[in-house]
């Protein structure tokens, strides 16, 4: 098994910045599941969606920091005609 031995083309830390973005893109589905608890005030309701709504915020943007260095070709670029 020693004489097999096969080097992966990536490093530990570009696997986990690869899980990060993909953690990320799932952070506002799973918040919404989250949030669907009814049997609290609609107060708590809100206070929670509006922190789970930051939460899913920074963890796309921070995705997208990390897409920007690994693989700036699947951030699509958006051009503003006349804006």
């Amino acid at each position: 098994m020693a004489k097999n031995k096969k080097e992966p083309g990536f490093t530990f830390k570009t696997a986990y910045d690869y899980a990060m973005i993909n953690q990320a893109t799932w952070t506002p589905m799973i918040g919404m599941v989250m949030s669907s608890n009814n049997d609290v005030s609609e107060d708590i309701k809100q206070a929670r969606q509006a922190k789970l709504v930051l939460r899913s915020k920074f963890a796309l943007e921070d995705a997208v920091k990390k897409l920007e260095v690994l693989q700036p070709s699947w951030i699509p670029s958006v051009e503003v005609n006349g804006a």
